[in-house]
């Protein structure tokens, strides 16, 4: 994990002031949006990561053509719109792969500054194990529990985010959020954690469906079939 901070502080305190602060600001507020209320914006979340995961899928395969790149782009975004619950499942199966790696090769000391394929070789095989079972575990959730699993998903991402953006801002000030991070790793865990706890709760307690808007006609015909089964019969039609 440390090496993510690494990067993000890198890149902070390299690239142009005015760029870093403004994309800061917009992870902090996307960011803010999704860990508070991001089961209300669900459906934009998918369009989003579906033309970002179409988009990076035809970079890596056609990158010389940007038509192509923006077509797949679009294709993802409306496959995700289409498949809204297996697309957010799986997503939602992949971050925790994902927060499962990278807490566990900080627990085993496997360095990710030497490569992915480097630190995929030196994980052992039961830390493998423990990803698969997580991977899992949300995948079987997004069947049964799928309002639980989208609340984690939007809560992981939005904490994410404000993470980032709030690396970057210090990162361009000058502190070095990196020494800090890593002096007390425990401290920010249990805070990253913490963050997804409370924003799935707010979530799960504010953020539902509106109710189906009821129609003029709805009450007339409700009425008429309660007057209906009231009115005895008559003897001339029994």
């Amino acid at each position: 994990m440390l090496e993510i901070v690494k990067n993000l502080e890198r890149i902070g305190t390299e690239s142009e002031p005015k760029i870093v602060i403004a994309a800061a600001i917009a992870a902090v507020l996307v960011g803010l949006f999704l860990w508070l209320g991001g089961l209300g914006l669900k459906r934009l979340l998918v369009i989003v990561v579906g033309a970002v995961g179409g988009g990076i899928c035809a970079f890596f395969f056609v990158p010389e053509k940007p038509l192509d790149i923006g077509i797949l782009a679009v294709a993802g975004a409306v496959a995700a719109s289409i498949f809204e619950r297996a697309f957010i499942t799986m997503l939602a199966a992949a971050l925790a792969a994902i927060a499962g790696f990278v807490v566990l090769s900080d627990i085993y000391k496997i360095g990710l500054e030497e490569g992915l394929k480097n630190a995929y070789s030196a994980m052992p095989v039961q830390a493998w194990v423990i990803i698969g079972v997580l991977a899992l575990a949300f995948i079987i959730g997004g069947f049964y529990v799928w309002k639980l699993v989208s609340v984690l998903c939007c809560a992981f991402i939005g904490t994410l985010l404000i993470f980032a953006g709030m690396i970057l801002l210090v990162s361009n000030k000058g502190a070095a959020p990196t020494a800090a991070i890593s002096a007390r790793s425990a401290f920010y865990a249990v805070v990253f954690g913490g963050m997804i706890a409370f924003g799935s709760v707010v979530q799960l307690l504010f953020c539902k469906r509106p109710r189906k808007a009821v129609t003029a006609k709805e009450p007339a015909q409700k009425e008429q079939t309660k007057e209906a089964v009231k009115k005895p019969a008559s003897w001339r039609t029994s």
